[in-house]
């Protein structure tokens, strides 16, 4: 007998016309014989089945032997991974693409979960996001239960006005981006926000700006029940601004103010550790304000006299980005402060710099925004006596880089036999074409870098670290500045400090 088998898996075929007798005429004999072997091959097929089986159950049962980790993590520790899926920022965005609405859609069991890790669902970032509906809004806030939450809200998104009462008494954040009209209607809450720690109330239209004392006032005061927030951000504030209802109140980000609101908040608030503030006019006037513990001073705007009326004694942080501002001014703010500095970040042209780090010898970290060459800045830094001998981290903006590579590498090196551990340079340049330095600085450089240095040069959105050219990183989402895009000085702030 033929005994045929399939060319593709190589069993026993079940249409086998070779047990068929092939004469019409045979004998019941050899009927009877190729009964036999039919059944003999039938048999056969049924014992390869058999195996076949057997080897089956074998897979089955060695792979219900397999554990997998993930399936045997209790439920606390899955919890816990899917809320350091979260942004760092803690600014959620309601999109399938990231967590929590992506971690719920993955198994039955992950769901379960993540329906009940109320932290997951304690944040909403509606700044992006469109089509959002209300009936979507109330359903995510009902999954964070008693959790705090962080509402971070822009015009268009829902009616800002008619959700904030209802869940004043759990929110801990709060981020309105709103026009004129929402914030006229906002004015009229009355509710109380005892868990409220930060505040942001964010630019309507500038074209309304003549009407923004009333409004802003209002705005302000339908927040005053918020025992304990201690940040607030504020965008064209009221000409006269109370704040003393916050007693908690630390850090203060706000924008285009008079001198003499920023003196009287010094004094309404003496707790203040933090400001950023961008101020309108050019000259301030009045008594000297003494804020002894306030440890971060942020300017912006053109006042070149502010700190004539300052003692800051507890001072660490100094930020100005304005090259007017008064020289004699800052010296005798130095003197009279007696203030510590480790960080200091001016803007200057070069005549006045030995002076202004002469008088700050303790600053470790230096920002400087500057017109002149790079020749004057390495001169200055290496001059004997050696100014800021603590010098750790030095970021240098070059309004005039041509040619700044030729004193740069040994200026480095010097500084780094005296503790210098990080440098940035940012061109102002351009051709962007031609800002790498040649063959033989990038030599040098590299050495630094081989020997534990941080070297970052920039030059619009290229950048060398001691490699090849690379795409300047982007923010992350959630990260846009509060202050103007047009200040020449960097802002010392991470993406939580910030709002989109």
């Amino acid at each position: 007998m033929d005994d045929s088998s399939c060319p593709t898996c190589g069993s026993h075929t079940y249409g086998d016309t070779s047990l068929l007798p092939t004469d019409s005429h045979a004998t019941i004999a050899q009927l009877r014989a190729s009964r036999e072997e039919g059944q003999a091959a039938i048999l056969r097929q049924q014992a390869h089945l058999s195996k076949l089986h057997r080897k089956q159950i074998e897979l089955e049962r060695r792979l219900g032997l397999i554990v997998y980790p993930v399936l045997t993590l209790p439920n606390e520790i899955v919890s816990r991974i899917f809320v350091n899926c979260l942004p760092d920022h803690g600014r959620v965005c309601p999109l399938q693409s990231t967590a929590p609405l992506l971690v719920a859609q993955i198994c039955r069991c992950w769901r379960a979960i993540a329906l009940e890790t109320c932290q997951l669902w304690s944040s909403v970032d509606l700044t992006s996001t469109r089509h959002i509906t209300e009936q979507f809004l109330l359903t995510w806030i009902s999954r964070g239960k008693q959790h705090p939450l962080s509402w971070t809200l822009r015009e268009g998104s829902v009616r800002a006005c008619a959700f904030i009462p209802t869940i004043a008494c759990r929110l801990w954040r709060l981020e309105l981006r709103l026009e004129w009209t929402s914030f006229m209607e906002l004015s009229h809450n009355r509710a109380s926000f005892p868990n409220l720690r930060q505040l942001a109330l964010l630019q309507y239209r500038p074209s309304l700006i003549r009407s923004r004392q009333v409004g802003e006032r209002c705005t302000i005061l339908s927040f005053s029940d918020a025992p304990l927030l201690r940040e607030l951000k504020i965008y064209y504030p009221a000409q006269s601004l109370k704040l003393d209802h916050y007693p908690l109140l630390t850090t203060l980000f706000i924008q285009y103010i008079p001198s003499a609101t920023l003196l009287s908040i010094l004094q309404q608030l003496p707790q203040l550790l933090h400001i950023v503030a961008h101020l309108q006019d050019r000259n301030s006037s009045g008594p000297v304000t003494i804020a002894p513990s306030l440890q971060s001073f942020i300017l912006h705007g053109g006042c070149s006299n502010i700190l004539e009326f300052l003692t800051l004694s507890g001072l660490r942080d100094l930020q100005i980005d304005n090259a007017n501002t008064n020289f004699r001014s800052c010296l005798e703010f130095f003197d009279r402060s007696a203030c510590t500095l480790d960080h200091l970040a001016i803007c200057d042209d070069g005549d006045k710099l030995t002076a202004y780090l002469d008088a700050m010898p303790t600053v470790t970290s230096l920002y400087i925004d500057v017109g002149c060459d790079m020749s004057l800045i390495a001169r200055i830094l290496t001059e004997t006596p050696l100014l800021v001998p603590r010098l750790a981290t030095l970021t240098l903006r070059l309004r005039d880089p041509e040619d700044y590579h030729i004193s740069l590498a040994d200026f480095l090196c010097e500084r780094f036999a005296r503790g210098l551990v990080s440098v940035k340079v940012h061109l102002d340049d351009d051709d962007v074409s031609s800002w790498l330095p040649p063959a033989d600085c990038l030599v040098k450089l590299n050495d630094l870098i081989s020997d534990g240095m941080d070297v970052e040069l920039r030059c619009d959105e290229q950048y060398w670290n001691g490699g090849e050219y690379y795409a300047q990183q982007s923010e992350p989402e959630g990260a846009t500045q509060f202050l103007s895009d047009d200040s020449p000085l960097m802002r010392k702030l991470d993406p939580c400090e910030k709002f989109p």
